[in-house]
């Protein structure tokens, strides 16, 4: 069963950045995080600096949905760069003299004059300045991940519960059918152990995925280095398409195939059986695809390792 939630994790992950992709969610995130930083600059919000700065225009492609790239994540050097440009009105924001920072911090409004004078005041340079602005965004963007986290986590639960119910991913059932089909098990045993033989969660991720991209470039060659949103949405939707069809061809009885007629849908979505399944289903792969694969090399490992003694046996008796 670790096999196949660590499947069907990779499928809901497929789902979960799909959709963050499509809402900009992390283009989203960050600039509710400059957003959240208050006071103005020179008359303008911090938010407002970073939307307009020329420095910032080159890491966007285009203005037009599912056209564009937007910016998810700002490098702490370019953070500081476009904030010392701003603050000094130089194009370079080099100043040698540490005064020169603190008188122009207090002509500025809010909270980023606060932080600004906090930070100037634990400098004796402007590199220290500089070291000193990176570590508190550093700071402050870890924060941002946490709160990404907590959203993505709700998504991923959103997401478990609408793929069990409508694929009909019931654990009680599927781990029957796994224990009384020895071909099935020699089958979900096999690929377990190659899987379990790559050492990085990463190469089963999109970009990683050998297998996956190699499909890509066989059938849709311009995917490989995707330039614009709207691409890497077609790539996300690919991998679905790949997650599931690698589900399906484990033969798992999953979906509503052994279902005709309302009767017998009224009978298996009202068994307690079933909702039990769904409920342990759901749960597992609320856990997320990099929890199982751990899971899984772990007990392919002890597998291994403790089909060696027999192993050995088995030589001596031949050798005797």
């Amino acid at each position: 069963m670790t096999f196949f939630y660590f499947i069907a994790s990779m499928f809901i992950s497929g789902i979960t950045e799909f959709i963050n992709s499509l809402f900009e969610k992390r283009h989203k995130f960050l600039w509710h995080a400059l957003n959240k930083i208050g006071g103005t600059i020179e008359g303008k919000r911090v938010v407002d600096i970073f939307s307009t700065t020329v420095l910032m225009k080159h890491f966007s492609d285009g203005t037009t949905f599912l056209w564009r790239r937007p910016v998810s994540y700002i490098q702490p050097s370019l953070f500081v760069q476009v904030l010392l440009n701003e603050l000094t009105n130089k194009a370079d924001a080099r100043v040698e003299d540490i005064e020169y920072f603190r008188e122009a911090i207090l002509k500025q409004q809010g909270e980023i004059k606060d932080l600004l004078l906090s930070l100037v005041k634990k400098s004796n340079t402007q590199e220290e300045f500089q070291a000193n602005i990176e570590a508190w965004y550093n700071a402050y963007m870890e924060q941002i991940s946490y709160w990404y986290k907590r959203y993505n986590q709700r998504v991923v639960w959103a997401v478990s519960i609408g793929c069990t119910l409508l694929f009909n991913l019931d654990t009680i059932k599927i781990t029957s059918a796994i224990y009384n089909n020895p071909a099935l098990r020699a089958t979900m045993v096999q690929q377990a152990t190659n899987v379990a033989q790559q050492s990085r969660y990463q190469d089963f991720v999109v970009a990683e995925n050998v297998d996956f991209m190699q499909q890509v470039g066989q059938t849709n060659p311009s995917l490989l280095s995707p330039q614009t949103a709207k691409d890497s949405l077609k790539l996300k939707e690919l991998f679905i398409r790949y997650q599931y069809q690698k589900a399906s061809d484990l033969g798992i009885p999953i979906g509503w195939g052994g279902v005709h007629n309302a009767s017998e849908l009224k009978a298996t979505v009202g068994s307690i059986q079933t909702v039990l399944g769904w409920i342990i289903t759901i749960s597992a792969l609320s856990y997320g695809a990099p929890f199982w694969f751990e899971v899984l090399v772990k007990l392919v490992n002890i597998r291994n390792v403790s089909k060696r003694p027999e192993v050995a046996k088995a030589e001596s008796k031949k050798a005797n």
